[in-house]
């Protein structure tokens, strides 16, 4: 399995008195004045949902939204759980051999910890140990700071466990260096025919053979010697992303 992308995502929290604190995306068709009127309780009645409005879960079960209390609509059922406010997941993209799919990796009730979070993760994607460190790290530490539920922390103990894992993860990455970018060019015949990467990545090719130069159309580039005697054409390629095609050749490196 291969994590091809990070996003957060909207949520509904209710409270199941058995199981503690559940998140469920927002549902697409959600009013957002009624939305606007649950945050409110939130954070003016304690997460008591005025008398007119209720949680339901939606599309089968998957989905939630703040109804007005005797509307029908299809597929809906009144969730049993307790209105417990907005919540943020971090959701990630994978690929599992020919499988695309999204997984939930975190959950939170402050956004900008959740954030920070996926910020983390996707510099991860991009190859940055720094970016990651700052990132990942501050946002475990701003989510353990402000999880602050009764209910949430009785069954996960949600700061210990989050500090924790800020602290391990500067660990893990001190004096550590990430996997570096796998990239295959095919330039059969001098041309460049494809650039597949197993990240996300951009690749400038130059060169200052000079038929290159004079065919040029754009601009060309100044060397490092900061002068035009020497002038390179260039082309940018943002690499594809093929993991499998990157895996097959550079195996057989390896071997």
């Amino acid at each position: 399995m291969k994590f091809t992308g990070f996003k957060v995502v909207n949520c509904l929290r209710a409270n199941y008195p058995d199981t503690g604190i559940l998140y469920a995306e927002i549902d697409e068709d959600q009013d957002p004045l009624l939305l606007a009127r649950a945050a409110a309780a939130e954070v003016h009645n304690d997460c008591v949902l005025p008398d007119d409005l209720e949680l339901r879960w939606t599309r089968s079960e998957s989905k939630l939204a703040v109804r007005l209390v005797g509307s029908e609509l299809v597929g809906e059922t009144p969730a049993s759980g307790d209105f417990s406010g907005l919540g943020w997941q971090v959701e990630a993209a994978y690929v599992d051999e020919d499988k695309h799919g999204w997984t939930v990796l975190a959950e939170g009730d402050d956004v900008d910890g959740v954030d920070r979070i996926c910020a983390g993760l996707n510099a991860l994607l991009e190859g940055s140990r720094e970016t990651v460190l700052a990132a990942a790290a501050a946002g475990l530490r701003s989510k353990a700071a402000v999880m602050r539920n009764p209910v949430s922390a009785q069954y996960h103990n949600p700061s210990e466990v989050l500090s924790a894992a800020a602290g391990e993860l500067e660990q893990m990455y001190a004096g550590a260096t990430l996997a570096p970018v796998r990239i295959v060019v095919d330039i059969s015949g001098g041309a460049i025919h494809g650039v597949e990467s197993d990240r996300p990545a951009s690749i400038l090719f130059i060169s200052n053979d000079s038929d290159d130069v004079h065919g040029f159309d754009e601009g060309c580039l100044v060397p490092t010697s900061e002068n035009m005697e020497d002038p390179h054409a260039w082309w940018l390629r943002e690499a594809e992303l093929d993991g499998h095609i990157v895996d097959h050749y550079h195996n057989q490196v390896k071997a």
